[in-house]
Formats: C-alpha cells, structure tokens, sequence
C-alpha cells in the first residue's frame, strides 16, 4: 500500500488507505507500521484533515480498530 507523508504531525509520519479492504496503514515518527482494518473512507478523510492528527489517532482509531 502506497502512503502518503504526513509533514504536520509529530506523531505520525505517513498515512495509507485501501478503500477495498477498508485497511488503514499508519506508519508513526518512531518508524513502526500498523494496519488498523475495518477503517471507514469517513476516518480516514478526517484524519488528513484535523489538525491533530496524533490526537484524532489516539481517540478515534489506535484504541478502536483491530491491527497487525
């Protein structure tokens, strides 16, 4: 999966989405990878957009979605 960087986080470095699998990889500044599954496009989308990215990750994905 192809990932997009992510220059205004301190906590995330880039962020990739198949919107098939509704997979949502996530790759943090420490250089650990995860792929969060079952992500809506929805999530996704607003991760890109909030300003806080780490926070919306800590809140809204890393303690909801199932990963590997």
């Amino acid at each position: 999966m192809d990932r997009e960087f992510i220059g205004d986080s301190d906590c995330i470095s880039s962020v990739g989405y198949d919107i098939e699998l509704k997979d949502l990889e996530i790759e943090l500044t420490d250089g650990s990878v995860y792929t969060y599954h079952g992500v809506s496009h929805l999530v996704y989308a607003n991760l890109l957009r909030v300003t806080s990215k780490g926070w919306f990750y800590n809140k809204y994905i890393r303690t909801v979605y199932n990963f590997s």
